[in-house]
C-alpha cells in the first residue's frame, strides 16, 4: 500500500505544506497565506483538493503550546479539534507539534548547503537550541536522547526582554510597557524599534518598508536593524545559555533572511557574548543561520518516523 504523509507548516502569516509519498522526499511545496482562509480546516482542504492527494497520515506544526484535544494557535484566530481535522484529512489520527519544535528536529537532517555558519566549532553531540523571528518569536532546542534526540518545545519569545547596556536613550521608551522578547524580535518589533528611534520623522508602516528605507541609507531605519541584530544576539544568548546549547544556536525564521547583508552578524555576536562573567561560556557556541527555505517540513518528515518520545504525542 502506498503510504502518503501531509506535513503541514502552519506560520502566522504562511502556511507550507508539502505530500511525501512513501517516505520519498517531496517533490513540491504547496504555499498559502493564512488570512486568505477562516480556519485551518478550509486551508488544508484547498491543498488537498489543488494537490489530489489522499494522504495516510499527517502531521501539522503550529505556532503555540500544545496541549489536549482542542489546539489554539498563537498570531491567528484558529483552533481546531485533534480528531475532527483528522477526519476531515482522512487519516486514522493527527500528529500535532509546536512549529519550532518541528525545525528543532530538522538540525540533524540539513545538509551543509543549508546552513549559513557565522561562527565555527568543535563538532559536538550537546544541546542545540534554534531561535526563530517571524510573524512571532519562536524557541526550541534539541537534545541527546539516548542514541537519537528530543526536541523541547517552549515559550521563550514570551520571556520578558532585557534591556541591552548600549541601548540608545530614544529606544528606553520600548520598555515601559514591559515588553517580551516577541514585542521586540519579530516583523512587528523591527517596525516598532524603527518607530522608537525615528521618533517624528518616522516614514514605514510595515516592516518591509523599514527595509526599504535601510536599503536607501536612512539612518533611522539602519540603526533600527542594527539594534534589532544585537537585541537577537541577546535573545539568542540567554536561550543558549537556559539550554546549555553547547552544540550550537541557530537562527530561522523569516526576518533575518529578509534583512539579508543588512542584518548585522557584528552587532548579533556582540550581543550573544555580552553575558558578563559567562561571556566565555557563550564565547564556545557555533552560530548559525538556518538558509533551508523548509526546515520544518524536513523536522515534520523526521518527527513523523522517529520512534522517540515526542510531546506531540
Amino acid at each position: 500500500m502506498t503510504e502518503i504523509d501531509l506535513l503541514a507548516d502552519i506560520g502566522g502569516t504562511n502556511a507550507r505544506i508539502a505530500f511525501r509519498k512513501d517516505r520519498e522526499p517531496w517533490r513540491r511545496v504547496f504555499l498559502r497565506q493564512a488570512a486568505g482562509f477562516d480556519s485551518l480546516e478550509t486551508l488544508i482542504a484547498d491543498v488537498i483538493s489543488e494537490a489530489g492527494a489522499k494522504p495516510t497520515r499527517a502531521i501539522v506544526a503550529i505556532p503555540g503550546p500544545i496541549s489536549g484535544e482542542i489546539v489554539k494557535l498563537t498570531n491567528l484566530p484558529w483552533q481546531f479539534e485533534r480528531g475532527k481535522l483528522a477526519g476531515d484529512i482522512g487519516v486514522p489520527s493527527l500528529r500535532v507539534a509546536n512549529d519550532l519544535e518541528a525545525v528543532a528536529w530538522s538540525l540533524p537532517h540539513l545538509a551543509r548547503g543549508d546552513i549559513v555558519t557565522w561562527r565555527a566549532g568543535p563538532a559536538s553531540q550537546a544541546a542545540r537550541v534554534v531561535i526563530a523571528p517571524g510573524t512571532g518569536l519562536g524557541v526550541s532546542a534539541l537534545a541527546p536522547y539516548g542514541e537519537t534526540w528530543a526536541a523541547v518545545p517552549s515559550e521563550g519569545g514570551h520571556a520578558l526582554a532585557v534591556m541591552p547596556r548600549a541601548t540608545p536613550p530614544r529606544a528606553n521608551a520600548l520598555w515601559h510597557t514591559r515588553p517580551c522578547w516577541e514585542d521586540l524580535l519579530s516583523g512587528s518589533g523591527l517596525l516598532r524599534i524603527y518607530q522608537a528611534l525615528a521618533g517624528a520623522a518616522k516614514d514605514a508602516a510595515n516592516p518591509a518598508e523599514v527595509t526599504a528605507l535601510a536599503e536607501a541609507g536612512d539612518a533611522a531605519a539602519l540603526e533600527a536593524i542594527g539594534f534589532f541584530s544585537e537585541l537577537l544576539g541577546g535573545c539568542a544568548g540567554d536561550m543558549a545559555m537556559i539550554f546549555g546549547a553547547k552544540g550550537g544556536c541557530y537562527i530561522a525564521g523569516g526576518v533575518v533572511p529578509a534583512l539579508g547583508n543588512l542584518f548585522d552578524v557584528a552587532r548579533f555576536m556582540a550581543g550573544f557574548s555580552d553575558k558578563g562573567s559567562y561571556g566565555l561560556y557563550v564565547d564556545t557556541i557555533p552560530l548559525h543561520l538556518i538558509a533551508h527555505p523548509y526546515p520544518a517540513l524536513v523536522g515534520l518528515a523526521a518527527l513523523l518516523d522517529a520512534s522517540a518520545p515526542s510531546s506531540s504525542h
